[in-house]
């Protein structure tokens, strides 16, 4: 059993990055149903970036968001594309090496203890496991809010950021393709697709046009969005559309314009998807967000 991490060790970081965010909080006492978070954070590797560690004091978790290369984790090779999730800790050695002219962005989260072990095994990380996830949005989202209180610290910082690296390790169960199904070939077109609806949403209206982007039929794009995501790639469109529109609502964009801006043919069409999403008319939505942000405010 991989030894608790004694106080203040952190691993060292990369020198071979071209950005990063990250926060180190050391081993600090948290309620016991939580995983002690040592530390965490996001980096973009340079061009020539490498890792190769014999092992780390405290249990690791990293999350490749983009980019390709190649993970050696215990003597085995996998390729590195979006959506990996791999874990390890002491004794397990690895190493990382992008292919050529690839940039990794990934987020890394290490913990300590026997609840951060145990909680890892639930959920299908023990050190030396690889994942692939299909849905990465949930993830980078938990692991961006786990930065940001990281980052800001404060007597509250380690019992947040343990609940957040428990919801972490949750979010690679729920997200995780089945073994038996994964493709890396398809996986990585069903993670271009992803990506262009994320960038491109408010230009890209259509299934079709999704598709073509990729170089591949619809019927295609809906069956790696069946097998990966377990909704069809309108849906999924759609409800980054919707997202959208709700920002440009509250930045106090009339329905009107917002609807043009996402290329809505009329504003009676983009009503009834944005109820569809949200269970409200634009109209409603922004109501209910004010009522909320009053309340907030006494």
């Amino acid at each position: 059993m991989p030894k608790p991490t004694p106080p203040n060790v952190i691993p060292d970081f990369s020198p071979d990055v071209d950005d990063a965010r990250r926060f180190a909080l050391g081993r600090q006492p948290v309620a016991p149903e939580l995983p002690s978070v040592v530390c965490g954070g996001w980096e973009l590797g340079a061009p020539h970036y490498r890792m190769e560690r014999g092992g780390t004091q405290a249990l690791a978790v990293e999350f490749l968001l983009s980019g390709q290369g190649t993970l050696d984790l215990q003597g085995r090779e996998v390729a590195l594309v979006p959506g990996t999730v791999f874990s390890y800790g002491p004794g397990i050695p690895h190493r990382i090496i992008p292919a050529q002219g690839s940039r990794l962005s990934k987020y890394f989260l290490n913990t300590d203890g026997e609840r951060a072990l145990a909680l890892m095994n639930d959920h299908g990380l023990a050190p030396g496991s690889v994942r692939r996830v299909a849905d990465t949005a949930p993830l980078k989202t938990a692991f961006d809010l786990l930065i940001d209180l990281g980052i800001r610290g404060g007597a509250a910082a380690p019992g947040l950021c343990g609940h957040l690296a428990a919801t972490i390790f949750a979010l690679v169960e729920a997200h995780s393709a089945p073994s038996a199904a994964m493709d890396l070939a398809g996986f990585a077109t069903f993670q271009r697709a992803c990506g262009i609806m994320e960038e491109r949403h408010e230009q890209v209206a259509t299934v079709e046009a999704i598709a073509d982007a990729c170089g591949i039929t619809t019927v295609y794009l809906c069956r790696l969005f069946g097998q990966y995501a377990q909704e069809t790639p309108l849906q999924h469109l759609t409800r980054r559309r919707m997202r959208r529109a709700a920002e440009l609502l509250e930045s106090g964009l009339p329905a009107r314009e917002v609807a043009a801006r996402l290329n809505f043919a009329d504003q009676f069409h983009f009503s009834r998807c944005f109820r569809r999403v949200y269970g409200a008319s634009p109209r409603s939505y922004l109501a209910l967000v004010g009522r909320r942000a009053g309340d907030s405010s006494t």
